[in-house]
């Protein structure tokens, strides 16, 4: 079997033209979580959604949280239907949470903070 290069020659028809080098376009990874921590970077009060990717649920139940903020590089998260409940938030370290959790998207973050000259200004 003969193998494909991984770069093609591409020719111009125009006299001025230089030779180009041209990478094939990669087919896009769907539904994959970004590389590494993509939990930290979060802003503290954005709702997210995850799927456990260790088996200990089921592969169809999504799963939704909330960012409660950093400390000493842990993360505090909230289960978003019981935001009110202190006693179901936890601490995670990010890396390892991002590599037991595939992130399925946001659902929500938190308004921007408006600062006293733009107030005034209105």
């Amino acid at each position: 079997m003969k193998k494909k290069p991984d770069l093609y020659l591409v020719k111009s028809d125009e006299p001025e033209a230089y030779t180009d080098l041209t990478l094939p376009i990669p087919k896009p990874k769907m539904k994959e979580p970004p590389e590494g921590d993509w939990l930290s970077p979060l802003t503290s009060g954005t709702e997210f959604k995850c799927r456990d990717k260790t088996g200990r649920t089921p592969p169809w139940l999504v799963m939704e949280y909330t960012h409660m903020g950093k400390l000493k590089g842990d993360v505090l998260l909230c289960p978003t239907v019981s935001l009110n409940d202190a006693r179901s938030w936890f601490w995670v370290e990010p890396v390892r949470f991002c590599q037991a959790w595939e992130f399925r998207g946001v659902i929500e973050e938190p308004p921007t903070e408006v600062s006293e000259d733009e107030n005034d200004a209105n």
